[in-house]
């Protein structure tokens, strides 16, 4: 069960590292805004202090720049083994910061946003809801 809960966490994360890739593609101001809206939330939800919050951008921001590279350049062999190791590591660093507790109430929070977002744009008639 835990290694199934661990490779959950490293696709919500792989997600949201894409996510956010394509946010900073799409328009520094949409990612400002969604940085802005994260931090909010893992200040008031998880009571975080903004350093801690700068940590954590910091670790992710690099991961994504890494992964970045390694996805525009398709001679480097292995590249999706690479990129999750890159998560493996942010997530690692991540977990080390917040210590098990914080760790696991960040994880439960991009799990529920996540899953709130994955079933906002489904219909009844899709499987969105019960």
């Amino acid at each position: 069960m835990k290694a199934f809960n661990k490779f959950l966490l490293l696709l919500l994360l792989a997600g949201s590292s894409c996510y956010a890739v394509s946010a900073q593609d799409s328009g520094s101001m949409e990612k400002a805004r969604a940085d802005s809206i994260q931090r909010i939330s893992m200040r008031d939800s998880l009571n975080f202090s903004d350093t801690l919050i700068t940590q954590i951008y910091g670790i992710r921001n690099s991961m994504i720049g890494k992964v970045r590279l390694l996805r525009n350049d398709f001679s480097i062999p292995d590249r999706e083994v690479k990129i999750m190791d890159l998560a493996n590591q942010a997530n690692e660093n991540i977990r080390q910061l917040l210590g098990q507790e914080g760790y696991q109430k960040y994880t439960e929070m991009i799990r529920s946003r996540s899953k709130k977002s994955a079933n906002a744009d489904q219909s009844p008639l899709a499987g969105g809801a019960n």
